[in-house]
């Protein structure tokens, strides 16, 4: 078909000579071609209209598969997409305030963002299994669901689910660190440090890991304290008695699932 396009009509003469085929041979591939054929009062065959047609479509099959489309889903358009939610890590980290004030306008970025949060945070959890699972998700529900009772209870607010559960998820961000950091550390041992004789204080670097740990647990207090009252719209003091009977909920919860497991270790 090619031949016939670039040259114009051609007698079985030329196609013959051309191809150098018998002459059974060219009578059958003209046999299969006759729906795209046509032989003129000259006896010159061409392309008639569905010859053409379906030279178009090969001519462009032919050039799709030698050239193959790569999908427009280029680095640049990924990067455009994740901008967002990377911006707004970025807001939790350097201004939490501006942050959780967002989570109601702009939730899909700020929805990603809390669930790399907690996947994280579930993740980096040390022996996350058996007892360290449940003392986690325990935890995770007190988290979530005493707010929501206490708040509507004592102040009569409401906050709606999906902003607040994503504000909660976001809060723990410092999980995170603190993970690692118990994981870094708990094959390290530390020694006594004794400045004098007759004084005998902790290791000063577990004294740091200790002041670490404790601005962590301070920072994950001050991230929930925002979430509660950007989500509920309370006050700076009904936020703060809110957390605060939350963590002890929080750690009355672990201190019970804890007592249930040594009770179920000891029973044969």
């Amino acid at each position: 078909m090619r031949y016939l396009v670039e040259t114009g009509p051609q007698p079985y003469s030329a196609l013959l000579a051309k191809f150098r085929l018998q002459t059974g041979t060219l009578n059958h591939h003209l046999e299969m071609l006759k729906e795209l054929l046509e032989q003129g009062e000259d006896k010159r065959y061409s392309l008639n209209r569905n010859g053409y047609v379906a030279y178009e479509l090969i001519s462009y099959a032919k050039a799709s598969l030698s050239k193959p489309m790569v999908p427009k889903i280029k680095g640049r358009r990924i990067i455009d997409s994740l901008k967002p939610s990377a911006l707004a890590f970025y807001k939790i980290l350097f201004h939490p305030t501006r942050a959780f004030k967002e989570v109601r306008e702009r939730l899909a970025p700020y929805l990603l963002c809390s669930l790399t949060v907690l996947a994280l945070s579930m993740a980096t959890t040390p022996s996350m299994r058996g007892y360290a699972f449940v003392n986690y998700l325990s935890g995770l529900l007190a988290v979530l669901f005493f707010p929501l009772i206490f708040v509507r209870l004592v102040y009569g607010n409401k906050a709606r689910l999906l902003p607040f559960l994503i504000s909660v998820f976001m809060s723990y961000l410092p999980t995170i660190i603190l993970n690692i950091l118990t994981i870094l550390f708990a094959t390290l041992e530390f020694s006594p440090w004794i400045p004098l004789p007759f004084i005998i204080v902790e290791d000063p670097a577990y004294i740091a890991l200790m002041e670490i740990f404790a601005a962590l647990f301070v920072w994950r207090f001050v991230l929930l304290f925002l979430a509660i009252r950007e989500s509920f719209k309370v006050t700076v003091g009904q936020s703060f008695l809110t957390v605060f009977a939350s963590s002890i909920v929080e750690n009355l919860l672990a201190f019970v699932m804890d007592y249930l497991f040594r009770i179920l270790i000891i029973l044969p």
